[in-house]
């Protein structure tokens, strides 16, 4: 039995006060644990009098018991090397290698993250170290008593503060060998997470620059007419409990497809664009259309839809959809805001539907955005059927489309083995199995062949049919028909409310306008320093330090513009109006030059390294700062030639609504 001398209970309550300060979520856990007899705590061997912690449920001591503290240090020096990066700590036992971290001199760290199961292994540190400097430190991510399934989002959070993603390139692993060898199948899947969670944060913040300014380009085109559509924001939950239905146009849609007659009233059906040609073929209707892509070649799907058999299906997409979607499309549209750093110069307000990598995934965030519970796939395969076809027979781009086949892998499936080939459906997959990980509705997977997804119960959709969809949504004697129901919820802008939204939006762009100037001259400062630092660099004698003083341009000064243009990503216009399309140029350069400088073997390469780095900053912030400012100029004239001042021109985009 634990005996808790006076000292470790001073330690104790300094400890918690701290944490329920900076890391209120964690005291509430602490507070709220426990303390059994599982560990014991006790003093070294060692002069230091260190404390050491046996786990006396697996019988493991967590140091060397002749020096604990000396013992760490010297594994920590065996795990890293002298790179800057991102340090992923295995277990916190008494908190010695995380405070030797935090502390640490010799290394550059952008970010700690700390990986603990058992919250009372805390409760027992806080009584040996005080560990204030931890608790305290913003470069430190505590990730204690956490579900697995909840580390891959709060790891992306917290590196997307203050640019961590640019030290991503270099994840060290530092494991305290006593709490891995007790829980290796835990820390295992953790590691998975963390990594994942980055290399999924990296392909995010550092999106091609011509997608981000394309998706800019495609939003700042469809303004006219999104501000003139009914939002999503309305249909929050008003389908609580209600099963729902995601059709997507994988192989096995014609094993089932059959089977969705007579659901129109008994369930949400939600169908990806791919899918509607297929369900209208079988004279099915579904009450949403879901549609993500950029691309014109999207808006293909719509062309040959009969209008009278789709004018109850309400198209869900975001600005960022192609323009030809919203013109091809003879149906209802419903608009919703999808997260980029432009949402906010848009200002829609029609509410926030994160799509997802692929329009499924946005089909089932759209189904759980309207409380449906339990979500049912299908035609969802995620990959190759056994004839080697990646989406359903009659698809408007061909069954066995060449963009899919790549290398085949083995998967799991939902009743064997089956391939998949693609690392686009890989990142869907991983979509789907995130989302269920974090939501609350039974999702059952009915698709009837394809790859596995977890957290999902595989259920034939007959079976499916017969266990949960058995009554109809509305009563029958209301007369109330799905269709009518989403149509008398949703709410059309009045034409004045546009045109002051119009009036303020030009506002935005004008502010935005003189603002990228701004930035345009701190580039151009960034490129002459960099241009006299090389001059320095050529006529000064080897080891020479470089003149210093007000006015001069020095290393200093050179320093100071790299500095600037990082300080750019905290600035809330640029993060609004620049940051999605020059996030991947600054993400890869700084991670290049954090990595470099930190093998540089001398001053001469560390001043090398810096040039090179800022002149690649400067160049390519620059040219895609003009390409911004070329757009935002570009439609801000559109908008001033296309309304008067009585704003009649936008009378037509405001009448082409549907369902108003």
């Amino acid at each position: 039995m634990n005996v808790t001398t006076n000292f470790e209970k001073a330690l104790f309550e300094l400890n918690m006060g701290v944490c329920k300060k900076s890391r209120p979520a964690l005291y509430s856990l602490l507070n709220t644990t426990d303390a059994t007899d599982r560990y014991c705590l006790f003093q070294s061997e060692h002069d230091s009098g260190a404390y050491n912690l046996i786990d006396i449920k697996n019988d493991t001591l967590f140091y060397e018991q002749s020096d604990p503290i000396g013992s760490m240090a010297n594994h920590i020096e065996t795990c890293i090397n002298k790179l800057q990066g991102i340090m992923l700590c295995l277990g916190f036992g008494l908190g010695y290698s995380p405070l030797m971290l935090v502390q640490q001199k010799n290394y550059v760290t952008r970010s700690i993250i700390i990986v603990e199961p058992d919250p009372e292994v805390l409760l027992m540190a806080f009584r040996a170290l005080d560990c204030r400097a931890i608790l305290e430190s913003k470069d430190v991510l505590l990730l204690v008593g956490f579900e697995l399934s909840d580390i891959s989002t709060a790891v992306t959070s917290h590196l997307a503060l203050e640019n961590r993603f640019i030290c991503a390139r270099n994840l060290q692993i530092i494991d305290l060998p006593a709490a891995y060898s007790t829980d290796r199948q835990y820390f295992d899947q953790a590691i998975k997470r963390v990594s994942h969670a980055i290399l999924e944060g990296v392909r995010v913040y550092g999106n091609c620059p011509e997608d981000a300014l394309h998706g800019l380009d495609t939003s700042l085109s469809n303004y006219s007419l999104h501000v003139a559509l009914p939002g999503i924001k309305p249909l929050a939950d008003q389908f609580k409990g209600k099963p729902g239905i995601v059709v997507a146009a994988g192989p096995s849609l014609d094993k089932n497809i059959h089977l969705l007659k007579g659901l129109e009233d008994k369930a949400v059906i939600v169908g990806v664009d791919a899918s509607l040609p297929h369900l209208q073929k079988k004279n099915l209707k579904a009450h949403f259309a879901t549609s993500v892509e950029r691309v014109e070649a999207t808006s293909r799907f719509f062309e040959d839809l009969d209008p009278t058999t789709y004018e109850e299906t309400f198209l869900v997409g975001s600005p960022v959809c192609h323009p030809a979607t919203f013109e091809k499309y003879k149906g209802p549209i419903i608009s919703c805001e999808r997260e980029h750093g432009y949402t906010r110069l848009l200002d829609l307000d029609k509410g926030m539907l994160q799509p997802g990598p692929s329009a499924g995934n946005m089909a089932y965030r759209l189904l759980t955005y309207l409380g449906c519970d339990p979500i049912i796939l299908i035609g969802q395969d995620l990959a190759l059927s056994e004839d080697g076809r990646t989406h359903a027979k009659g698809n408007v781009y061909g069954d066995q489309q060449q963009g899919y086949l790549f290398e085949p892998i083995e998967v799991e499936g939902n009743f064997c083995k089956v391939l998949t080939s693609n690392p686009i459906l890989r990142m869907f997959h991983y979509g789907y199995e995130h989302d269920i990980s974090v939501g609350q509705s039974m999702v059952i997977n009915a698709t009837e062949g394809g790859a596995k997804i977890n957290g999902t119960q595989v259920l034939s959709l007959q079976d499916t049919i017969d266990q949960f969809i058995t009554a109809p949504i509305f009563n029958p004697d209301s007369g109330m028909t799905v269709p009518e129901y989403i149509a008398s919820r949703l709410e059309t802008p009045a034409p004045e409310t546009v045109q002051l939204k119009i009036a303020d939006f030009k506002v935005r762009l004008i502010e935005s306008i003189a603002y990228l100037k701004e930035v345009g001259g701190i580039v151009d400062t960034a490129k002459k320093n960099v241009s006299l630092f090389e001059e320095h660099l050529k006529t000064a004698e080897i080891g020479a330090v470089p003149p210093t003083g007000k006015g001069k341009n020095t290393k200093d000064e050179l320093l100071g513009s790299l500095n600037a243009i990082s300080a750019l990503h905290l600035d809330p216009i640029f993060r609004m109006v620049a940051q999605d399309v020059v996030s991947s140029v600054f993400l890869h350069t700084m991670m290049d030059y954090n990595s470099a400088l930190a093998n540089a073997k001398d001053t001469a390469e560390q001043d090398a390294e810096l040039v090179r780095n800022v002149e690649n900053l400067a160049n390519n912030i620059g040219v895609l700062n003009r390409y911004i400012l070329a757009l935002l100029e570009g439609h801000l004239n559109i908008l001033q030639q296309s309304s008067d001042p009585e704003g009649t021109p936008m009378t037509a985009v405001i009448n082409s609504v549907k369902m108003s």
